[in-house]
C-alpha cells in the first residue's frame, strides 16, 4: 500500500471521486466515512477541497470506509474529469460495463457529459425467492447525462440491478442488468416495478384491482401464474425504466 505514488493527478482524481460519492450519500455522509476511515470530519473536507493532501494510508482507509478501492476511485475521478472537459472528451470506461452504459455519441452535437448510476450488491428476484442480505452500492457505470434526463426522475434516485430468475422472460431474462428509477413509486397499470416483500426483492408487473389489492404479473405465465397482495404487503422499491439484455451468457 505505501508503494503507491501519488501524483498531482491522481490527487485530483481521488478529490473528484470524493465529492462525488460523497454527494450521492448525501447529507450527513462526511461525518459517517470520517468515522469510518479513522480521522476527523474537517481533515476529509481539506482533502476534499485540495488544501491538504492525505498519505496513503489515509486515502485507502477513505476508499475501503466509501465501499470501494483507491483505484477504482481514480478511474471514477478520471472519468468524470474528461467528462467536464470540452466536447468531444469521454470518461475512460469502468472495469467490466454493463452493455448498454454507452449509447452512441453524436460528435457534432452531443456534449459528451456523463453521470454516474450506482451497481447495487442487492440482485432482483425474477424466479425462486432470492431472500436480499444487503442493497449497498458497487461499481459505478457512465451513462450519458442528456439520455438520462429523458428517462429518469432524477440521477440521484436511480440505480442498477442484476436480474436472476427466469419469470419475467422473455421480456427480461437471468442476468441481465436493470436500471430502477426509486422517484417512480406511483402504481401504473402494465409497468414493470421492483417491489420488496419481506426480505425478497422481486421484479414483476404491477396492476391495480377495483377491490384496492395489487395484482403482480410475470411475463413468463406458462410457469408463474399471477397473485394478489394486499399494498400493506409490499413496499415499491422504484419502476423498472431500461434494460441491459446480454445475449452471450458466461
Amino acid at each position: 500500500m505505501e508503494g503507491y505514488k501519488i501524483s498531482e493527478g491522481n490527487e485530483i482524481f481521488f478529490r473528484k471521486a470524493l465529492a462525488y460519492l460523497l454527494g450521492r450519500k448525501g447529507r450527513g455522509a462526511q461525518t459517517e466515512i470520517a468515522i469510518e476511515a479513522g480521522i476527523s470530519q474537517s481533515y476529509l473536507n481539506q482533502i476534499k477541497a485540495g488544501t491538504r493532501t492525505g498519505s496513503v494510508k489515509t486515502l485507502h482507509s477513505i476508499a475501503k470506509a466509501l465501499e470501494t478501492t483507491y483505484e477504482d476511485m481514480l478511474r471514477l475521478g478520471e472519468g468524470i474529469a474528461q467528462s467536464d472537459q470540452k466536447p468531444g472528451t469521454s470518461p475512460q470506461p469502468m472495469q467490466n460495463p454493463p452493455m448498454g452504459a454507452y449509447p452512441p455519441l453524436n460528435r457534432n452535437s452531443d456534449k459528451g457529459y456523463f453521470d454516474f448510476v450506482p451497481m447495487a450488491e442487492a440482485k432482483l428476484n425474477a424466479g425462486g425467492g432470492h431472500v436480499v442480505i444487503s442493497e449497498q452500492y458497487g461499481e459505478l457505470y457512465a451513462f450519458r447525462k442528456d439520455w438520462l434526463r429523458t428517462v429518469a426522475s432524477s440521477v440521484s434516485k436511480i440505480v442498477l440491478m442484476t436480474v436472476e430468475g427466469e419469470s419475467m422472460t422473455p421480456t427480461i431474462s437471468d442476468g441481465d442488468t436493470v436500471m430502477v428509477d426509486m422517484g417512480r413509486t406511483r402504481i401504473k397499470s402494465g409497468s414493470i416495478f421492483a417491489i420488496g416483500i419481506e426480505d425478497t426483492i422481486i421484479i414483476k408487473r404491477l396492476e391495480y384491482l377495483v377491490n384496492g389489492k395489487i395484482r403482480i404479473i410475470s411475463d413468463n405465465r406458462q410457469e408463474y401464474a399471477p397473485y394478489d397482495a394486499d399494498t400493506k404487503e409490499i413496499r415499491i422499491i422504484g419502476e423498472v425504466i431500461w434494460c441491459a439484455k446480454q445475449f452471450i451468457k458466461p
